[in-house]
This record gives C-alpha cells, sequence and structure tokens, in this order.
C-alpha cells in the first residue's frame, strides 16, 4: 500500500504512482551523492559570482558519479576506460592504489569508485 494524495482511479494510474515511487532511491542517492560526496553543503561562496558555477559544477559531477554507480550495478564488466578519458582513470585509479598506472587496469570501473 502506498499511500498518496494525488487522485489515483485505475490500475494505470496506480502504476504511474508506483513508477514514480520506484525513482525515488535514485533521487535519494542522487542527492547523497551531492552532500556527502561532492560536500555541497560545505562550499562557502564568498560572492555571487562563484555561487552560480559551483552548484552547476555539482550537479555535473554527482550525475557523472551516479551513472558510473548506477552502470556498475548493471553491467559489473564494464572496463574503465571507455567511461572515462585517460587523465581520469589514472587519477582515480592513483587515488585508489596509490600507484601511477602505465596503461588502463584490467578490473572494472566500479573497483576505482
Amino acid at each position: 500500500m502506498l499511500p498518496t494524495t494525488v487522485k489515483t482511479e485505475n490500475f494505470e494510474d496506480a502504476c504511474q504512482r508506483l513508477n514514480g515511487y520506484g525513482r525515488r532511491w535514485g533521487i535519494e542517492v542522487y542527492h547523497r551523492i551531492l552532500k556527502s560526496g561532492y560536500r555541497i553543503e560545505d562550499r562557502r561562496l564568498d560572492d555571487t559570482d562563484s555561487l552560480e558555477p559551483c552548484p552547476a559544477v555539482g550537479l555535473l559531477v554527482a550525475w557523472r558519479v551516479y551513472w558510473m554507480i548506477m552502470l556498475g550495478r548493471e553491467k559489473p564488466d564494464t572496463p574503465c576506460d571507455p567511461i572515462l578519458s585517460e587523465e581520469e582513470w589514472h587519477v582515480l585509479s592513483a587515488w585508489a592504489t596509490g600507484k601511477i598506472p602505465a596503461k588502463a587496469p584490467e578490473s572494472q570501473c566500479h573497483v576505482l569508485i
């Protein structure tokens, strides 16, 4: 049973409400990435010029991280080099392993995230 204030009169309406509610968890994960991963609430902006680009960059970073997480769950054998640029996988691999790799990791991208 899903309590709702939205008028639901037939099976099709009920399916639409459930579909929307099912997407809620993805939205929650996305916001957690923004808050915990990107730490958007910790940004102290000194002037209005910096106010606009900071959330825009944060939203893009959070979307990209969320996309990679979902891809790693759905297709765990996806290699990282089609998803990340060479610079990106170098940095992530160095951060995750403490070593600078010469080539893309043989393991999947989700190991780096």
